[in-house]
């Protein structure tokens, strides 16, 4: 295995992903550095991720993973835990929420009665949900509440951009994915699935219109990031390369960040 594809097939691509949802955060609300709360949003993204790709095999199919990987696995979660414990009571309880979350939708063998992947259709609100209370309402006690109406906007766009940026992953395995998953393809198919994704986007970003605190170049770019989510939604489809969807489509929250550290800077 190359550098390149251990680099993906260990999530540190995604949960870089998920860490420039993060600091795109602070560029909207302005928010103050908090290097605890960093670590955190990365290990506990790492963790999560190959705990979600990995326990099924650990328990069900009884196969070890990468030692390399498993020493990785429980650095970054001793470090999360470190840093877990140096953050205020509400971000405690969001990471909290989101830890059992995904703990009783990946591990299924262990506790099949209260498992959330037997509910059908609600694996990508789950990942909507994570990514969103990780990337944005982590940061919701360093939220100036004058502008509430603004930060529900901006959460919910979020939320929407995650949901949409998660269709082409459902696309890409609508025939490999268990039928009782009841994803977005397999219960409207691929044609509507992506009609889906861009209704949704363009609602996103009309939503704009009731935001007044954000920067207009700020909007500016949301949009021209949306449009390429879009543009990677109609080229999406089951047979294309795996790492169009592992890099490419998971890789657009890093590029989104890289121009707003651009342009902030100019």
């Amino acid at each position: 295995m190359n550098l390149f594809e251990w680099y993906l097939k260990t999530n540190i691509h995604v949960s870089i992903s998920v860490w420039s949802l993060y600091k795109i955060t602070f560029f909207y609300i302005n928010s103050y550095q908090n290097h605890y709360l960093d670590w955190l949003v990365f290990t506990s993204s790492f963790v999560g991720y190959n705990m979600l790709k990995y326990s099924p095999i650990l328990f069900k199919n009884k196969c070890k993973i990468l030692k390399s990987l498993e020493i990785v696995i429980f650095f970054a979660f001793v470090v999360g835990v470190f840093c877990f414990f140096k953050l205020d009571l509400l971000t405690q309880i969001i990471f909290s929420i989101c830890f059992i979350v995904v703990f009783f939708y990946s591990t299924t063998s262990i506790f099949s009665v209260f498992s959330l992947r037997s509910l059908k259709g609600l694996k990508i609100f789950i990942i909507s949900f994570v990514w969103t209370s990780v990337t944005y309402l982590s940061l919701l006690s360093q939220m100036d509440f004058k502008y509430e109406f603004t930060y529900i906007i901006l959460g919910i766009q979020r939320f929407i951009f995650v949901f949409v940026l998660s269709i082409p992953f459902d696309i890409r395995d609508v025939n490999i994915d268990p039928p009782e998953l009841k994803t977005i393809p397999q219960t409207f198919g691929i044609l509507k699935s992506k009609f889906l994704g861009i209704l949704l986007l363009t609602i996103s970003v009309l939503m704009f219109y009731f935001v007044t605190e954000i920067r207009p170049s700020y909007i500016i770019i949301e949009t021209i990031i949306y449009i390429f989510l879009i543009c990677l939604l109609i080229m999406c489809n089951n047979k294309k390369h795996l790492n169009f969807t592992r890099f490419w489509v998971e890789g657009l929250p890093i590029i989104w960040l890289v121009v707003l550290i651009i342009f902030a800077r100019c």
